[in-house]
């Protein structure tokens, strides 16, 4: 079983994850263009918030950050700096776009994917066991594919997103039945809401979205009082990142702390950056191959027919006293015999 689990991240404000080069852009993917969440700051605002749930344990330290930072989890999961000796034995992936959220007409906001972000997903995902990925539509600019108990459709074939508007071209459930299976989304509480939510679109569609949908925050800079547009994810994105634990330790044991919120990127001071975070279980592959097993068994080892098996023994029983009634009767006949 791959030692890998995979993460997912829920924006509950705006995340700006900026780049040296461009402060106030968020880190796009220099091939797609799609944002990212580079694995340093993901790393980082882990250890820093692991780092603080040991406050109560090491309070009483002159340097309680310096000796939560001594830890042995910390140190087994993130090593330590200055040690080469001691890397660290978890990493993280790049975290990559899952869903987006726009504004709709009718139901305030929708979700919406496309194939090439769900493809890198199932690429990325290929060392996890899952079911086979989909085949998916290849839907023309204005096309959109849902459920008929999408939340914003308008008579029951358009959709409203943003400025632009999309024709309902047909049915998501290949799509949907992969992403809420067991080891992904299936016992998250978003399984419940999907269905009702989400939208495939063109790539070119949601390339638009990622370049011009996303939720500026307006600053005045402390410097010469220049203001500032900063590029923010907005609230209910959810992207993904894949974990690796080395071999050597095992997930339950030093995991059990992984933080469920936490604040990541800048700008923390005002509100921005908090996500949820949600370490996927695994598919319980070992449950599965055991039905299977067990339906695969010749009808030979079945369970017995305990029905069938009373009876035989009622017909037992019957023969047993027939054959001892005639023993006695020939018993007593011998007995007769001899006294003649």
């Amino acid at each position: 079983m791959s030692n890998q689990r995979l993460l997912l991240l829920q924006t509950h404000s705006g995340l700006h994850t900026g780049q040296p080069q461009a402060p106030d852009r968020l880190s796009r993917d220099a091939e797609t263009g799609r944002p990212i969440l580079r694995p340093a700051s993901l790393m980082g605002a882990l250890r820093k918030q692991m780092r603080d749930q040991l406050h109560a344990q090491y309070q009483d330290q002159p340097d309680w950050k310096a000796a939560a930072a001594e830890d042995p989890t910390l140190r087994a999961l993130f090593g330590v700096r200055e040690d080469e000796d001691q890397p660290a034995n978890l990493s993280a992936s790049t975290g990559q776009l899952l869903f987006m959220p726009v504004r709709s007409l009718q139901g305030v906001y929708t979700w919406i994917t496309s194939p090439a972000v769900l493809t890198s997903l199932a690429q990325n995902l290929a060392t996890l066991d899952l079911s086979s990925f989909p085949a998916l539509p290849n839907p023309h600019p204005f096309d959109a594919y849902c459920q008929t108990e999408h939340t914003g459709l308008l008579e029951g074939q358009h959709l409203l997103l943003e400025e632009l508007s999309f024709q309902r071209k047909g049915e998501l459930k290949g799509v949907l039945d992969w992403l809420l299976q067991d080891g992904l989304l299936g016992n998250l509480p978003i399984a419940a809401e999907l269905p009702g939510r989400l939208v495939l679109i063109s790539d070119t569609a949601f390339e638009h979205f990622m370049r011009y949908a996303m939720m500026p925050y307006v600053r005045s800079s402390e410097r010469g009082g220049r203001i500032q547009h900063i590029e923010m994810l907005p609230p209910n994105t959810w992207m993904y990142s894949l974990l690796s634990l080395d071999e050597s330790l095992n997930w339950g044991e030093q995991t059990n702390s992984l933080p469920g919120l936490v604040y990541l990127g800048s700008h923390r001071s005002t509100g921005h950056g908090l996500c949820s975070l949600n370490l996927v279980e695994p598919k319980n592959t070992a449950a599965v191959a055991d039905s299977e097993t067990v339906e695969s068994q010749p009808e030979s080892i079945s369970e017995p027919d305990t029905e069938s098996e009373a009876i035989s023994a009622e017909e037992l029983d019957a023969a047993a006293a027939s054959l001892a009634a005639e023993a006695e009767t020939v018993s007593t006949e011998s007995a007769e015999e001899e006294a003649a």
